[in-house]
């Protein structure tokens, strides 16, 4: 019985390696293999080189925000294995909402300010999508914000709703990046989304599995 709790701990340990693989090496390797390296970055100006690696921050902040919801979603049964896994999982919080915020950023600097508010980056069928970008980074913001005065009692009683925001903008992120981002008509990002979005589903439902058994729990043990 120990020896086969090691094997599933060394398995558990094999595959978030290669989680993390995928999380921080693919989203580089993708970009610059798709543009052929990186001597398309020579010689341009800052608004140039701006816009021309805005989308790779785009990429590296959804990935990380997809393996934020996995970790928080199988927060427990990932625990269980490796407690690490939590503190990492708060660590990596602030470079996701970095990343969010340098994504915008970087497309201010590279079309200007004007463009990027009246969206002219972006034909008139995508706006719809570059706004759910704007309004999921607005939860996003709000969702941090909640989390760091968490210990307010007006906030601790309405934890579970804030707590929801986190859904919302993984599900905004997801339809703006699938929809108008410039990667995911090519190999292997688009592969890579539907993996994203097909998983996140998938602990989402497990996680509301394992909520209602421990409430059927709970009521059997007070009834």
């Amino acid at each position: 019985m120990l020896e086969e709790r090691y094997y599933m701990k060394y398995l558990y340990l094999v595959f978030f390696v290669l989680v993390l693989i995928m999380v921080y090496i693919v989203p580089a390797a993708g970009f610059f293999w798709a543009r052929g390296g990186i001597n398309f970055l020579g010689g341009l100006g800052i608004s140039e080189f701006a816009y021309a690696v805005f989308p790779l921050l785009g990429l590296y902040a959804f990935s990380m925000l997809w393996l934020q919801f996995i970790m928080g979603s199988a927060r427990d049964v990932l625990t269980k294995a490796y407690p690490k896994v939590l503190k990492f999982h708060m660590n990596q919080g602030p470079f996701v909402l970095l990343f969010s915020l340098l994504h915008p950023l970087f497309l201010v600097i590279g079309v200007g300010l004007e463009n990027y508010l009246y969206m002219t980056y972006v034909p008139q069928e995508l706006k719809l999508y570059a706004f759910l970008g704007v309004i999921s980074l607005f939860f996003m913001i709000l969702a941090v914000a909640a989390a760091m005065f968490r210990m307010h009692p007006w906030l601790q009683r309405r934890w579970i709703y804030i707590h929801y925001l986190n859904y919302l903008v993984f599900i905004l992120s997801w339809l703006h990046s699938w929809n108008i981002g410039t990667d995911m008509k090519t190999a292997p990002f688009r592969q890579l989304w539907l993996f994203y979005g097909i998983t996140a589903v998938v602990a989402l439902l497990l996680r509301f599995r394992r909520v209602v058994v421990e409430r059927q729990k709970m009521k059997a043990i007070h009834a």
